[in-house]
């Protein structure tokens, strides 16, 4: 079943009891990052969020970033590859998981997170406020100086594990 943005809020009309919502490869389009965001904030027993490979990338994504920053957010997982994630997102995320306190596993892999704006999100992720864990940037086509970036990053944080 391919899920829409209304058939999302279908199914999530109320709090959701589970700790896992896995709904990779649904052809969420980017509209479905505001009722994601409601989900997100009135939900703090959600632990695992699986977004990967919809088509979440839009002018409503940062709806689902504010969610991720405020602090009725308590998901520790979440897994946003391959959503066609472009560089300028970098900025929205830097934000999103820099006030994040229960945030420990992020997967951004297969996205396209290269570029000027990768600093934002190294910078974030430095933070001594940031408490990931563990991060997975595979496949964004990252040039050498950026790659030694993120190795600057992983000298930093020497307990986050980074696979890229």
């Amino acid at each position: 079943m391919v899920l829409t943005s209304v058939t999302l809020w279908k199914l999530f009309p109320v709090p959701l009891q589970d700790r896992e919502v896995h709904m990779s490869k649904n052809d969420l389009p980017d509209m479905s990052c505001i009722q994601l965001a409601s989900v997100i904030m009135n939900n703090p027993c959600l632990k695992i969020l699986d977004l990967s490979y919809n088509q979440l990338s839009g002018p409503y994504f940062n709806y689902m970033v504010e969610a991720l920053s405020s602090p009725a957010c308590r998901i520790k997982e979440l897994h946003l590859g391959g959503n066609n994630l472009q560089l300028t997102y970098c900025i929205q995320l830097a934000s999103g998981i820099k006030n994040n306190q229960f945030l420990r596993s992020l997967d951004l892999s297969y996205n396209h997170l290269s570029g000027p704006h990768l600093s934002d999100l190294m910078i974030a992720l430095s933070s001594p406020d940031c408490k990931i864990e563990e991060l997975h940037l595979e496949s964004n086509g990252f040039s050498e100086e950026e790659k030694e970036e993120i190795r600057k990053l992983q000298g930093h944080k020497p307990k986050m594990r980074i696979i890229y």
